[in-house]
């Protein structure tokens, strides 16, 4: 039984398809791990900036008038320096 040139084209077009279908799944594929390491190239660009540009600790180190200290510390106000006069 010889095929006709229709069922020949039929058949070279459900290959396609399946190249197809086969090229689309692995192109889904590779933009999901893209956008997977997208995400964690993101995650990892805040951690080094909050590093680099954000506050590196807790510590103050001007302290605000009238403020207390957390940890009972009294901070000392640097009392002018009186000058002596001669006695004469």
């Amino acid at each position: 039984m010889t095929k006709s040139s229709k069922d020949i084209q039929l058949v070279e077009l459900k290959d396609m398809i399946i190249q197809l279908n086969t090229t689309i799944k692995m192109l889904n594929d590779t933009i999901s791990r893209q956008q997977a390491e997208n995400d964690n190239l993101k995650a990892e660009l805040a951690w080094f900036r909050q590093k680099m540009f954000g506050s590196s600790s807790e510590r103050r180190t001007d302290d605000i008038a009238g403020q207390l200290s957390l940890f009972g510390e009294t901070v000392e106000e640097e009392k002018p320096v009186e000058l002596i006069e001669p006695e004469s």
